[in-house]
């Protein structure tokens, strides 16, 4: 059988209409769709409309987007085997847009997904951080490549660190979602939901007296419990407040911490799963974060 793997032809055309203009992920939930398009996505579902779809199979939200290894043969009798795939973008009335406007450093890409392959197939989520503007064009600053082989029948967190090729700070973030890579075959299917950056949370205040550091807290995702760990050269009163993604106050911790080593665990058990904004004040100094709960 004869595979015709003409969905690289297809990246290369979006690839060559490359441009960008603007930061975080815009679509990362897969709530909005247009004319079978996600928003802020392009999908395969321009070439065959099973191969990308929303579902109401959700991680996070209403909805996901489920992608499908599709097969299909041609007129002369030739098979092609496309992947189903997600690229951030946009179609204007004129051109392609491949990417979105993004300034910032972040460690890795986080992401949540169910995976059901076909034989020894594997899936693909990817990040490429570019500046433009380069001697010889746009430059790859950073880049991430998660490659998931294996079922994985009910929703599984994901992240691939961001590894990067030089100090620049890029301007555009691209990301590509895959059902299928190396060994692809038809009727495997990617449910994708719920993309973050993620960002290093250590900070460590050093000009002043009460000089205080807050390392990263761990695990990340969180299941029954959230660690703060913290150094101070001082005893001293710390507060930590956590708000849901919608603002509302889920827990107010007040702690008297002595000099040296401290670690405040905070059960979230009984929380519900999802992203976590948390704000430390001590004295005059404010640090603020998220972290992520994920269900049993």
């Amino acid at each position: 059988m004869k595979k015709l793997f003409y969905f690289f032809a297809l990246s290369f055309f979006l690839l060559s209409g490359y441009s960008a203009s603007a930061q975080a992920i815009p679509g990362n939930d897969f709530e909005q769709w247009l004319l079978g398009q996600p928003s802020s996505w392009l999908t395969s579902s321009l070439a065959d409309s099973k191969s990308a779809q929303k579902t109401n199979d959700a991680y996070h939200g209403q909805s996901a987007i489920r992608l499908e290894t599709v097969e299909n043969v041609s007129e002369e009798g030739d098979t092609a085997i496309m992947p189903g795939f997600a690229y951030s973008g946009t179609i204007g009335f004129n051109d392609i847009t491949l990417g979105f406007p993004f300034a910032a450093r972040p460690k890795s890409l986080s992401f949540y997904f169910k995976y059901l392959p076909v034989d020894q197939d594997s899936m693909v989520v990817a990040v490429v951080l570019r500046k433009t503007g380069g001697e010889f064009g746009p430059e790859t600053v950073g880049s991430a490549f998660y490659k998931g082989s294996g079922k994985k029948e009910t929703y599984t967190y994901g992240k691939t660190d961001i590894i990067y090729e030089s100090n620049d700070m890029p301007d555009t973030a691209m990301i590509f979602i895959f059902s299928g890579t190396d060994t692809v075959q038809a009727g495997s299917v990617l449910f994708l939901d719920y993309l973050n950056f993620e960002y290093n949370t250590s900070v460590n205040y050093t000009s002043r007296e009460n000089a205080l550091t807050l390392h990263n807290i761990y695990p990340q995702p969180a299941v029954n419990k959230i660690n703060f760990p913290v150094s101070s050269p001082i005893s001293q009163r710390l507060e930590i407040e956590i708000t849901d993604i919608t603002g509302r106050k889920v827990a107010d911790l007040q702690e008297n911490i002595s000099a040296g080593n401290t670690n405040i665990p905070l059960s979230v058990e009984s929380w519900k799963p999802g992203v976590y904004m948390y704000r430390m004040n001590a004295g005059d100094q404010t640090q603020t974060g998220k972290f992520i709960v994920s269900g049993k």
